[in-house]
């Protein structure tokens, strides 16, 4: 889940040089509540082996809450 209005997203590090990325989106779980949480989309292309660190922060935050790495 993601939160982008309250600042809380999700943030994709990785070598742009081999990994691509194609799509980024957010689909809010219920339209009709302000602030509403939801999921966000990531879809890359790249080598495989290549690492893509994902991290769920809040805007200003250095620490993240959440950080998760995948292998391509």
């Amino acid at each position: 889940m993601s939160n982008p209005s309250t600042g809380y997203h999700w943030v994709a590090e990785y070598n742009k040089n081999k990994v691509i990325l194609l799509a980024h989106s957010f689909k809010v779980k219920n339209p009709n509540l302000a602030g509403s949480p939801g999921i966000e989309t990531f879809v890359f292309i790249g080598q495989k082996g290549q690492k893509i660190n994902m991290k769920y922060i809040k805007n200003g935050d250095k620490k993240p809450l959440e950080e998760v790495t995948y292998t391509l």
